[in-house]
């Protein structure tokens, strides 16, 4: 009795229909001994494995996961090992940067013939696990919300609508959708719950309706509050970007600083730099493991944090990196699971706090809302938050970032430098007239928070000439994203509008800071025939450094 058990863990085993699985049914049969702890999933083939699938085992607490198929060659479907080959390596990337062992996670190939070895690469992988411990993440579920629709009512105060119509003349679901968030607030009031509960992930949370609305109703809070009574959350792209969120909420995570190899980045100082989650859209984006078109909008994002620091260093500030950094939590905030995004703000705030950090700067936009809002409102957040931008002007008007630069020319290269300060006057017209054209998109996270003037001023001293869309500044058109919940037709025609208004200003490209925005404007760009340069803020004034 008073010894200890030897930790038994528990397995989770993707079978291939046609191969490992007949060939565990084969070691069965056989009698080849395998422990009992591992569960099988049949599946037709190994390359139909979703990565939301794995990452779903390590939330349930699974200690292992084992995907198993068919050996190169041998597929029923040409080609589906392969998939799940490359997508394997994908796979173990990104559960080391959630915080999970990358050896928690095998891939094997066994034939249909091959019992005894199933059952020995089996006990391998146990005893492999058990070397590595018990994991520790155990994900709870989303907890649900136990106030009425009734009772969100009064508590977010949306009964003082007038039902004047204002906010559905500006919405713009409503514009391709018979949508609107005064009816929506109606039946709230009059108790048809079912229907407000169908209604709210159709809203965008872009905030235009409160600009507005004469009553100040708070229509997006309320619609929050009501998604956190919805236990099952909508999601457009599968379960994987909240699964990543939901991991790390519960894990140790570690090694973002190895992100910024060759670059000048320090543990402790003044202004540390939030990095967000920019690298997992380079895991998140790939399709099956294949470099395709999607593949290549993660390769872009994932880049912004590189072109960031690139910046700073270029500006002599050496930025803090927190190598333990998490999610924001946006996302899951919100969709209603403020179990799990409050973990990740607490993890976060205590590994800002020990960095001794005095100032914050994001160039995620929904990083900036979270740590200059939501995190000072909810958990006392007192430091200073910046949008790279504003740090930008900054080091222009204290001179320590010169461009010195007349312009960009279409591919985003530097068309050369020239300091002099005793040009004519004809040669100053010159260089306007050589300056390219770009438009700005004002995200709705930066344009809730009056982010408008810093990111203009940056990009005309960088050589740029800005000219703005039919609808910018306060109010500008919503990408349509809304943390991944929608993706349908609706949101498709709100982006090729948007990207439609960025055309008419015969701008060379749109730049955006916002990478969910520039994620799905890309992603409309590359369904459908319209031809459009989308790029990142920061991306941008790189381009012109380098």
């Amino acid at each position: 009795m008073g010894m200890e058990m030897e930790m038994e863990p528990e397995i989770l085993a993707f079978c291939c229909n046609w191969c490992s699985y007949a060939g565990a049914d084969l070691a069965g049969v056989s009698r080849f001994h395998y422990p009992p702890n591992v569960r099988i999933v049949r599946v037709m083939c190994s390359g139909r494995v979703d990565p939301a699938f794995v990452l779903k085992a390590f939330e349930l607490g699974f200690d292992g996961v084992m995907i198993t198929g068919c050996h190169i060659g041998d597929c029923h479907y040409v080609s589906g090992n392969e998939k799940a080959e490359k997508r394997f390596g994908m796979l173990r990337e990104l559960i080391e940067t959630l915080g999970i062992d990358p050896k928690r996670l095998r891939l094997e190939w066994v034939s249909a013939s091959e019992g005894e070895r199933f059952s020995r690469v089996v006990e391998e992988f146990v005893e492999e696990v058990k070397a590595i411990g018990k994991s520790e993440i155990r994900v709870d579920g989303k907890v649900k919300e136990t106030a009425s629709i009734e009772s969100l009512v009064y508590e977010t105060e949306v009964y003082e609508c007038s039902e004047c119509g204002k906010c559905t003349s500006i919405c713009q679901v409503s514009k391709f959708k018979d949508f609107s968030p005064r009816i929506v607030v109606g039946n709230a009031v009059f108790g048809f719950e079912e229907d407000v509960k169908n209604s709210v992930w159709d809203c965008l949370l872009c905030e235009k309706c409160r600009l507005v609305c004469p009553s100040n109703v708070n229509y997006t809070e309320f619609v929050r509050r009501v998604r956190k009574t919805v236990e099952k959350m909508h999601c457009a792209h599968g379960d994987l970007f909240f699964s990543s969120a939901r991991i790390m909420a519960n894990s140790k995570t570690n090694g973002r600083l190895r992100w910024f190899e060759g670059l000048d980045v320090a543990t402790k100082g003044d202004l540390l730099y939030f990095t967000g989650c920019f690298p997992l859209y380079r895991f998140l984006f790939k399709d099956a493991g294949l470099e395709n078109e999607f593949y290549s909008i993660g390769e872009s994002v994932s880049k912004i944090p590189l072109d960031a620091v690139f910046i700073m260093n270029k500006a002599g500030i050496k930025p803090v990196i927190l190598d333990n950094e998490k999610c924001c939590g946006h996302d899951l905030f919100v969709v209603g699971d403020e179990e799990n995004f409050e973990k990740l703000a607490r993890a976060n705030i205590n590994a800002i706090k020990e960095s001794e950090a005095e100032r914050v700067v994001c160039s995620c936009a929904e990083c900036y809302r979270m740590l200059k809002k939501e995190y000072s409102e909810l958990f006392n957040f007192d430091l200073e938050v910046l949008h790279i931008s504003e740090l930008f002007k900054e080091l222009i008007d204290e001179g320590k970032l010169d461009f010195g630069v007349v312009g960009l020319d279409v591919k985003g290269k530097g068309k050369g430098k020239d300091k002099s300060k005793n040009k004519s006057k004809q040669d100053k017209t010159n260089d306007e007239e050589e300056k390219t054209k770009i438009t700005y998109h004002d995200s709705c996270r930066l344009r809730n928070l009056s982010i408008f003037d810093a990111p203009r001023y940056v990009l005309s001293n960088a050589g740029f000439e800005v000219v703005e869309m039919k609808h910018s500044r306060e109010m500008s058109s919503c990408c349509a994203g809304n943390a991944w919940v929608n993706c349908g037709m609706v949101s498709k025609q709100i982006q090729l509008n948007l990207i439609g208004e960025a055309k008419e200003t015969q701008a060379e490209f749109l730049v955006t800071s916002c990478p969910k925005c520039q994620t799905h404007l890309k992603c409309a760009v590359f369904g459908s025939d319209v031809d459009a340069e989308i790029k990142d803020f920061v991306t941008a004034i790189a381009d012109v450094l380098r």
